[in-house]
């Protein structure tokens, strides 16, 4: 999993962006050097570009959506990839900005 929320608060969305996206790929590149990798899961959001045919930039999804390019790039992880779409953990709760 990566963290768009954590820089995102101290930074902006430029910021969250950034780190996760970076997360994405060092996370993406480890499972491509695990020789025994079977199955790899990647947690993502759907979209939000494509879907509204460019009328909504949802930057968390967004940083999401450019580590999904990384991984269908790399065709030998690509087939290995599960991409879930899981729309809020409860771990999120922990987050200043969502605590209720």
């Amino acid at each position: 999993m990566t963290d768009f929320f954590e820089p995102f608060a101290k930074g902006g969305p430029e910021e969250g962006q950034k780190v996760e996206v970076q997360q994405g790929k060092n996370l993406a590149n480890a499972a491509v050097k695990t020789s025994t990798l079977e199955h790899y899961i990647w947690s993502t959001l759907p979209n939000g570009l494509q879907i509204s045919k460019g009328k909504y930039l949802v930057p968390h999804f967004e940083a999401k959506n450019k580590i999904d390019d990384y991984i269908k790039a790399n065709k030998e992880l690509y087939a290995k990839t599960t991409f879930l779409w899981v729309t809020f953990y409860a771990g999120n709760f922990g987050f200043p900005m969502f605590t209720p």
